[in-house]
């Protein structure tokens, strides 16, 4: 099953060009306007007084220093696409790992109620759903996260295609036992949620914000491209979800 996984966000991250709509882009350089507007108002500046030429010097920098025209906006097929196959991707997932073994790794809000449940209950140190087990998990959730800002050598984020061999690693989870198992995916699902979420603004491993979203879009009566998108992470988790209990059989 983890196999189908890494498949699935393989095809994402090699299926979009540099140029796709959430793709990181540097910022572009200020761009300079015509040099004809300069030449035109060159004169006037030579003939005024010493203070009217140092309003126009102020005026023409302000001119020159301008920022470009904002950049058309991004295909909204393609970026949808995106959404869709990141959230199908987050269904699968979450629900194997809920269905099968009744953990966590992709989100850690049920894995940090998991660790309080077996503190308390005094299971602290006793193999698969201890007390340690959970919080190993979350401690590598974290590291994955590190391991993805690493990646990308700077404060700009991190290319995808770098964290393709880190993803490959969900292929091995057939092959290990069960709490290596779940250890590693949390440990992938670090650098997977970090991707969706600092290269493409998604958050697709909870539906929740989504939800609350379209609870304020029903008080306005007002839905654009924030509620079509969050209708599409929806859409693709139950998609993804729905695909997987049907696998389980």
């Amino acid at each position: 099953m983890q196999c189908v996984n890494f498949l699935v966000l393989l095809f994402v991250l090699l299926s979009f060009p540099p140029s796709s709509p959430f793709s990181f882009r540097p910022p572009t350089p200020l761009a300079r306007r015509p040099l004809s507007k300069v030449s035109l108002i060159r004169p006037c500046i030579q003939s005024q007084k010493s203070s009217t030429a140092a309003s126009k010097t102020n005026l023409l920098s302000s001119v020159l220093s301008s920022p470009p025209p904002p950049s058309p906006p991004a295909s909204k097929k393609t970026s949808l696409r995106l959404t869709y196959l990141l959230s199908c991707l987050q269904g699968f997932s979450q629900t194997l790992f809920l269905t099968v073994y009744a953990t966590f790794p992709t989100m850690h809000t049920g894995s940090t109620m998991k660790f309080l449940h077996a503190l308390t209950a005094g299971r602290l140190a006793r193999g698969f759903n201890s007390a340690s087990f959970h919080l190993s998990m979350i401690s590598l959730y974290l590291l994955g996260c590190v391991l993805y800002r690493l990646l990308s050598f700077s404060d700009a984020p991190t290319s995808p295609r770098r964290t393709v061999p880190v993803v490959a690693l969900l292929a091995a989870c057939d092959y290990v036992p069960m709490q290596a198992k779940l250890l590693l995916s949390s440990f992938v699902f670090g650098v997977i949620n970090s991707t969706s979420m600092k290269n493409y603004g998604l958050i697709t491993c909870m539906l929740t914000g989504h939800v609350h979203k379209f609870g304020d879009a029903l008080y306005s009566m007002k839905f654009g491209p924030g509620e079509t998108t969050s209708a599409v992470v929806c859409l693709g988790f139950v998609s993804g979800a729905a695909g997987c209990l049907w696998g389980l059989g």
